[in-house]
């Protein structure tokens, strides 16, 4: 280490003896006052081709500016340490394959212990899941070649077996008269986890929209297709890229200006927050046939409770006629009343359920039994 004497008197004293004694005084100071690699013990420094002598003035400043970079070098190393042991990510310095420093959170995180690291015989990829290994080496060897390495997604493995989703800055520093790969290992794993949980749900609405047994479209507030589903393009005949944005959408299957004069403030009331059930609308199909629905309206709204699109909801009320003779068999056996009811002037038909006395069902079902022989 590079010092000098801390006490000025004798500071002076050895200044007037380098005066008087010449480069015997020079190499007796520096013998007792080692200097860097680069200054000779007789005072002089080397340059190419030539010599410089030093005066004895010019060596004391030359010690002392040596001593001022090493305690800076020794007071970053310091920061250095602070930082890095207190610091919530993983922190390492691999030179020629080697990690020759590691934090505390490389051991609390990973399970190793920090001589086990610090082993020549300890192989970093061995730290490395398979399915991140190729892009480990990669990045590896492109810090060999001296190139610098974008921040990358990476998953370790633990002592124990454990996996870990991270994401690893590294940069190259010189250190110890060569290149070294400084490390930071952020453990991202509940993160990830949440990711890979919401995309299954995604996932999971997603097939449970499509497999509804209901044409839905929906479009976000830029007017944008958000949704359209398997029994909506089987219904209309359209594929998912030729619906296009909202207008060109209404535009294909509302051709007419009537049907848009009806969808207008049905839209404007949606858009206002409001529910819209059993809208009946003619809608066109790509083949150019027409198709009488029955549609539920409503907003989409983001996560801050704004409204960010609308859904539609659709029901070709031809399928609803179709189950007349499903309603005549409920109707028979009791479990459905037709009734008559005035409204307006006119009479209106209204189904309810209930479901019958069990002397009932079990009287209809000896009928059905006897006629059936």
């Amino acid at each position: 280490m590079l010092f000098r004497p801390k006490n000025k008197t004798r500071e002076k004293e050895t200044l007037e003896k380098l005066k008087e004694a010449g480069k015997n005084g020079e190499k007796d100071y520096a013998e007792n006052y080692p200097l860097a690699e680069q200054i000779e013990l007789t005072g002089t420094k080397k340059t190419k081709g030539s010599e410089e002598v030093l005066k004895p003035e010019a060596l004391l400043n030359m010690l002392e500016d040596l001593e001022e970079a090493n305690e800076n070098i020794k007071e970053s190393e310091k920061k250095f340490r602070q930082l890095s042991e207190n610091s919530p990510n993983m922190i390492f310095i691999n030179k020629d394959g080697k990690i020759i420093y590691a934090n505390n959170e490389c051991e609390h995180i990973m399970g190793y212990k920090i001589n086990e690291f610090y082993s020549q015989k300890f192989n970093f990829l061995s730290l490395i899941d398979p399915e991140s290994s190729e892009i480990v080496r990669e990045n590896f060897q492109r810090h060999l070649s001296g190139k610098e390495v974008s921040p990358y997604e990476c998953k370790l493995i633990t002592k124990n077996g454990r996996t870990i989703w991270t994401i690893i800055h590294t940069k190259l520093i010189d250190y110890d008269k060569g290149k070294a790969i400084l490390g930071i290992i952020t453990d991202i794993t509940k993160q990830k986890n949440i990711v890979i949980e919401l995309r299954k749900s995604e996932g999971f609405i997603k097939e449970m929209i499509d497999n509804s047994g209901i044409p839905i479209v929906a479009f976000g507030k830029q007017d944008n297709l958000l949704i359209a589903n398997t029994d909506f393009l089987e219904m209309t005949g359209y594929k998912k890229d030729e619906i296009g944005n909202k207008d060109k959408f209404y535009e294909n299957i509302f051709p007419s200006k009537l049907v848009m004069e009806k969808i207008d403030p049905i839209l404007s009331d949606v858009h206002k927050g409001k529910r819209v059930k059993d809208f009946v609308v003619p809608i066109r199909c790509k083949d150019g046939s027409t198709i009488i629905t029955v549609a539920n309206l409503s907003a989409v709204k983001d996560e801050n409770g704004k409204i960010a699109g609308e859904i539609i909801f659709m029901r070709d009320l031809s399928e609803i006629f179709g189950l007349e003779d499903q309603l005549r068999y409920w109707s028979a056996n009791g479990f459905v009343q037709v009734r008559v009811k005035e409204e307006g002037g006119r009479p209106q038909l209204s189904l309810t359920g209930e479901y019958p006395s069990e002397s009932l069902i079990e009287k209809k079902f000896a009928q059905k039994t006897k006629a059936n022989g």
